[in-house]
């Protein structure tokens, strides 16, 4: 087995949080009551609006950007 950067395919590319896609159903957004947003509910954009909001209630933006940058520095490990 080789390991291979996963860095050298990703760029870096700025985008405002309106642009991100996220996914509601994530452990982080999870309330007491366990609610899931069924899967037909996710794009919608009233569902990425309420779940944008949480992300900046909740959660700090930046460290998450920060967590998402060092996992992108992790090495994938592949078969030749």
């Amino acid at each position: 087995m080789a390991t291979y950067p996963l860095r050298k395919e990703l760029k870096e590319l700025d985008l405002p949080l309106s642009q991100i896609y996220l996914d509601p159903n994530n452990p982080r957004f999870q309330t007491k009551d366990g609610q899931v947003v069924p899967i037909g509910e996710i794009a919608n954009e009233a569902t990425q609006e309420a779940t944008r909001k949480k992300l900046i209630a909740d959660f700090s933006v930046n460290k998450l950007r920060a967590s998402m940058e060092v996992m992108a520095t992790f090495q994938l490990i592949v078969s030749l």
